[in-house]
């Protein structure tokens, strides 16, 4: 039962709705992209 639980609670509720985006996250997407292109360029 306990191992139920603990799973339920690792996995969530299905039905529940998806995070929202973070635009911050997005951002530093792009950061990073950019300076990994910079530092491998054609490599």
């Amino acid at each position: 039962m306990y191992q139920l639980l603990k799973q339920i609670a690792k996995t969530g509720i299905v039905s529940e709705p998806a995070p929202l985006p973070d635009a911050a996250l997005r951002q530093l997407e792009q950061r990073l992209g950019q300076v990994i292109l910079k530092h491998f360029g054609r490599a």
